[in-house]
């Protein structure tokens, strides 16, 4: 993993040279979103995921790390966990954490953010950043296809910067429902770039209604908020949701 200066409060990690980043339209991309029963099952055993551009973001209250992987390997990967440790100058662990707000299932080619609070928070002067992936092949008669709502795509977004440093980044939006059957715990996940590439942070929210039905759709709104949403200029979009028989 990269070596951050000491002095540094925030390091990314350069993009691996053998694997270029996916090209994506300006401000606003939604990832497309498989059916379930659709999702070939993995090719053979072999995980292969690789960690692309990160950054470490250090503040009084709480410290982070954010960021995205993408499964390189031939078949769809579920069960995905990426834990990091904030290593010190004389080699000890200051700070660690594991992965929140990452995909349930990411087909072959296809990219998940990620999220790492680290505890504790505030930590001194650090050499370097260690990330660890851990992955499962999917399996088509796990929870991620039986459990998991199919047919949910978001639609008619709209994106409002901040006017100043008290506001954040507004998205809204709909998630409709293509499936049959009702999905609950529906959840929009959002990664913000700045011009660069590099990720400034990860946030999550549900649709307003509990439960969308089939052929239906819900609102939703997300938020983010922080001295860096000012400096977003494009964002990708996940929609979730569980089955609700």
């Amino acid at each position: 993993m990269p070596t951050a200066l000491p002095t540094a409060t925030a390091t990314a990690a350069p993009e691996p040279t053998n694997v270029p980043v996916p090209t994506i339209a300006p401000t606003a991309t939604t990832a497309p979103e498989l059916d379930p029963t659709e999702v070939p099952p993995p090719v053979d055993n072999e995980v292969n995921v690789v960690v692309g551009k990160y950054q470490l973001l250090k503040d009084t209250a709480y410290s982070q790390i954010v960021g995205f992987i993408t499964n390189r390997g031939e078949g769809t990967i579920e069960s995905v966990e990426v834990v990091g440790s904030v290593i010190g100058l004389t080699g000890k662990t200051l700070s660690t954490g594991d992965s929140i707000y990452v995909r349930e299932i990411i087909p072959p080619g296809q990219r998940s953010p990620f999220l790492i609070v680290l505890q504790p928070a505030q930590f001194g002067k650090y050499k370097q950043i260690d990330l660890q992936v851990e992955a499962d092949p999917y399996d088509p008669e796990g929870y991620a296809a039986t459990g998991r709502a199919s047919g949910l795509s978001i639609e008619g977004t709209n994106d409002t910067p901040p006017s100043d440093e008290y506001n954040p980044y507004t998205i809204t939006g709909q998630v409709r429902n293509k499936g049959k059957t009702p999905a609950q715990y529906v959840s929009i996940t959002a990664i913000f770039f700045d011009k660069s590439g590099k990720p400034l942070g990860v946030q999550n929210s549900y649709t307003d209604l509990d439960r969308v039905r089939p052929g239906k759709t819900s609102p939703f709104s997300l938020t983010f908020y922080g001295d860096t949403a000012r400096q977003v200029a494009r964002y990708e979009l996940w929609v979730n949701g569980s089955k609700d028989d």
